[in-house]
């Protein structure tokens, strides 16, 4: 009863602060000091995993189309522990093979049996709309929706691995 009790009193002390707006939402939470910077991937400018970080995601996007209307590249986005965006790259599509065995082999060295590591990979070089110039760096804006994002995609994935089978 007391277990219930203290539950009860745990949900109505964060709904009160809910109301008063003193609970901050996750996305609210994480400032956006500067926009990230967007640089070309080649295997001289590979993906980083750094050295603390547990869990790494990469977001795959359409890139930017030539004059002629056909895409040319992609947009690789590295979001470490669901709170940093660390690279911003821009993938030609003539590399994107290239490109995803590269993270194969940062992904083997990182994770071994028995650690705590983890990655994803979500999207497609060829999905969503066409975005036009990307330009040198992301907006802030759009960083904060992808952090917002990489969080839901995380709370989904272990959700999905921690079902019973």
């Amino acid at each position: 009863m007391k277990i219930i009790v203290a539950a009860l009193c745990t949900c109505l002390f964060a709904c009160t602060l809910a109301e008063s707006g003193e609970l901050e939402v996750a996305s609210a939470q994480r400032e956006v000091l500067a926009p990230v910077a967007v640089t070309t991937w080649s295997d001289r400018n590979p993906v980083v995993w750094p050295a603390r970080v547990t869990r790494i995601q990469i977001f795959l996007r359409r890139g930017e189309d030539n004059a002629f209307g056909q895409q040319v590249n992609a947009l690789a986005l590295v979001v470490c522990d669901g709170a940093v965006v660390t690279q911003a790259l821009r993938v030609p599509l003539v590399d994107g093979t290239r490109f995803l065995e590269s993270l194969n082999r940062v992904f083997a060295v990182r994770e071994l049996p028995g650690s705590e590591f983890s990655h994803s990979i979500a999207g497609s070089f060829y999905v969503g709309p066409r975005p036009g110039p990307i330009g040198d760096e992301l907006d802030p804006r759009y960083v904060t929706q992808l952090l917002d994002a990489s969080g839901q995609h995380q709370a989904a994935t272990l959700s999905a691995v921690a079902f019973p089978l």
